[in-house]
This record gives C-alpha cells, sequence and structure tokens, in this order.
C-alpha cells in the first residue's frame, strides 16, 4: 500500500494513479516523468506517483493519507462508470479527481465534471503538457472550492449547517446557555449500517438515504435545536436541555412513523451550566459514546 510523505511544496505534488491497464499506467507514469524533465529539470513540478489497480485500495489511502490529485480509470476492477468517481469523492471529499477516458466515453466525463470531478483526459490525448496543466489547474480550482466551501455555511445536500459552522455556531450556543445557567445536550445520530446499503445498492441510494435521514431530523428538530452535519452519514443537534431523552424519542418515533429503511445509531454528551468543555470536547465526548453503541457496549453515560 502506497504512503505519501508528508512534506510536499507546490513543486512536489502526490499524485495517485489507479489504472488497472499496466501497459496504461506505465505509459501515464512515463508522461508525469517527462512533464517534470520539460519543465526546467523540475522547477515547475515533480511528481511523486503511487500506482494502484483497484478502487477498494485507493479508498483506504483516500481516507487515510489523501494525496494531492487522483487520476484514475472509471473502468476498475471492482467498480465501474460513475460509481467509481462517487466512491473516491466520497472517501476524501476536497482531493481534485481527474478521469481517464478512453475515445468515446466524453458523455461519462461530463457526467463526472457535472459531479464535481476538476476535469477528464482522453487516453489517447495524454502528453505531458496538458497533462499537467489538467493537473495544476485542478488543484487550484479545488483549493479554491475549499476556500469557497468554508466560506459557506450550510451543506448543500442537506441543508444543514457544515461541520466547521456547526462548530462555530455551537460554541457560541454553548457559552450563551452557561451565560443564562442551562445546560446543553449534544446528540449524534449516524445512519445504521450505510456501507451496506452501498455495497447492495450503490452510491446513488446512500445519497437518498442522507436526505431521507436529514429530513427526519428536520422534521423533529424544530427552530431551537441546532443541527449539523458532521459527515457522510453523521449528524448532530444540540439543544438547551438536561437530558438527550426528548431528542432520541422524537427521532426514532419519526423513523418509525415513516417506515423508513434505515435506522440511527446515537451518542450524546451533556454540558452542564457550570461546565467549561469546549464544543470540540463535547462533540468527541458523543462520539465516544457513539462508537460504544455501535460495537454494542452499554451507553457510557
Amino acid at each position: 500500500m502506497p504512503t505519501f510523505p508528508h512534506y510536499h511544496s507546490l513543486n512536489d505534488i502526490r499524485v495517485l494513479l489507479v489504472e488497472a491497464e499496466l501497459n496504461d499506467a506505465h505509459f501515464i507514469e512515463e508522461a508525469l516523468a517527462e512533464m517534470e524533465e520539460r519543465t526546467h529539470g523540475g522547477a515547475w513540478v515533480h511528481c511523486r506517483v503511487s500506482h494502484l489497480e483497484r478502487a477498494e485500495d485507493a479508498v483506504v489511502v483516500l481516507e487515510s493519507e489523501p494525496p494531492d490529485v487522483v487520476l484514475f480509470n472509471p473502468s476498475l476492477p471492482d467498480v465501474r462508470g460513475l460509481e467509481t468517481f462517487t466512491t473516491f469523492r466520497d472517501a476524501a471529499f476536497g482531493v481534485p479527481l481527474i478521469a481517464l477516458l478512453d475515445a468515446g466515453d466524453e458523455g461519462l466525463g461530463r457526467r463526472m465534471l457535472r459531479e464535481g470531478a476538476q476535469d477528464f483526459i482522453l487516453k489517447s490525448e495524454i502528453d505531458c503538457q496538458p497533462l499537467a496543466r489538467a493537473i495544476l489547474n485542478g488543484i487550484e480550482r479545488q483549493r479554491f472550492q475549499r476556500a469557497t466551501q468554508r466560506v459557506a455555511a450550510v451543506d448543500l445536500e442537506t441543508g444543514f449547517y457544515n461541520s466547521d459552522s456547526f462548530r462555530a455556531i455551537g460554541a457560541r450556543d454553548l457559552q450563551l446557555a452557561r451565560e443564562c445557567g442551562r445546560a446543553v445536550v449534544l446528540l449524534v445520530a449516524e445512519i445504521d449500517s450505510l456501507a451496506e446499503v452501498d455495497a447492495a445498492c450503490g452510491r446513488a441510494a446512500v445519497h437518498q438515504t442522507v436526505i431521507e435521514a436529514a429530513n427526519v431530523i428536520r422534521t423533529i428538530a424544530g427552530e431551537t435545536v441546532v443541527r449539523g452535519r458532521l459527515a457522510l452519514g453523521q449528524f448532530a443537534m444540540m439543544a438547551w436541555e438536561e437530558t438527550p431523552d426528548r431528542l432520541l424519542r422524537a427521532v426514532q418515533a419519526q423513523v418509525q412513523a415513516g417506515h423508513h429503511a434505515f435506522a440511527f445509531v446515537f451518542g450524546h454528551a451533556l454540558s452542564p451550566a457550570d461546565s467549561n468543555t469546549a464544543i470540540e470536547g463535547l462533540i468527541q465526548n458523543a462520539e465516544a459514546v457513539l462508537y460504544e453503541n455501535k460495537r454494542g457496549c452499554p451507553d457510557l453515560t
């Protein structure tokens, strides 16, 4: 399994190449090496390339140590087509993805662009200069998008606060609650068995389940509960309450009433009025309970 060094600069780009056709992979690696030779002895860019043949191996790398850019063939032994892109996108949101396509697959490439890919290149047209341009432009566009998303407060898929905004709003609410002498409950709800949904039905079903789960939380939360999305299938609710019981019962009742095919696993944490726990500590405490509950252990609290 490849690993990437932690030190790199704008001239030192970590490339993950996911390509099952070994001849094509060798050709692309040669193009990346030639790209360095043609840019003033590597003064412009140097690529540290790691090559994998399967999507499942690439996901492990993307989740543990994301590279600067991913070049990938959508047709892999374990996944094909648009699902290849969505698998990589969900594993490392924010890493620029560039598809390597065969002639005639331009329609698939355009669909990937609409879903968030940075670019696609036809293998028959690969040369060091267009490849360098695609890589560098993709990295810069992704940096701009990340900066824009940090400014935006809302997760586009669910309409909830994104992770950064939830933490900022949560920190403010904690301070206000303490000034008012009130306790705060943080409830974390994670969709159970989302990986099984992915394996059985694909990423489109995963995102539909996420939207349904978000609607459940939206229905019961009302205007006084702060709602956030912390991860793909993980949500958080913060309220000025003494215990998590009301929120837990309300979510469970709504899931049952709607006859939904999914269930939640919960974790919660309490911040008494005299507590000095920061928002990050509160989230970590709730997630610790969540993980214990996922393992079937008794509630830690």
